[in-house]
């Protein structure tokens, strides 16, 4: 008995998106042949069939591509991944920073501490980039920063809830 792989033979390579089996299935039953190609035990226990693709008439291993994200999915990536800024009068500053809750809770914090007229220690404030390496902030910078991560986070957030916008460009320059 046969197995068979079924695959669009209108683009190459195609995958594998079907596995038939002349043991279960009489082939009368089966697509058009000109859709099917002989799979072997082995390349069956090799591979998952839907790691099998057919190019120029002959099966070679496949990797799928990624799925496609929607747009809710992106934003929230990006949310996940963090906002790139830059700074033209301190490219010291130029990173990319988490917009996490706990980050972004640390910053409104000290945000709120400067509102107050709370000053930081040495007239900077060190905020970490998603690498982990700091950054010194005047009190002006780090609320631009602020600002910046609010746009941000607030843009992408009703993207998420709406599956529906534009993604913010990136990277911010906070000046």
């Amino acid at each position: 008995m046969t197995t068979y792989g079924r695959y669009d033979p209108t683009i190459s390579p195609s995958p594998i998106t079907g596995v038939f089996d002349t043991r279960v299935m009489p082939l009368e039953l089966m697509p058009p042949e000109t859709e099917l190609i002989v799979m072997n035990d082995d390349q069956l226990m090799e591979r998952p069939s839907d790691e099998w693709a057919v190019q120029n008439g002959q099966l070679v291993p496949y990797t799928p591509p990624p799925p496609v994200l929607t747009l809710a999915q992106q934003a929230q990536k990006m949310l996940t991944t963090g906002i790139a800024i830059t700074s033209a009068s301190s490219p010291s500053l130029d990173a990319t920073y988490g917009c996490d809750d706990a980050t972004y809770g640390k910053d409104t914090g000290i945000l709120s501490g400067l509102t107050a007229g709370l000053t930081p220690p040495g007239g900077q404030i060190v905020r970490t980039d998603t690498t982990g390496a700091p950054h010194q902030f005047t009190a002006d910078r780090f609320k631009a920063l602020c600002q910046a991560k609010w746009n941000f986070i607030q843009e992408l957030e009703t993207i998420i809830g709406s599956n529906a916008g534009t993604l913010p460009a990136q990277p911010v320059e906070i000046g």
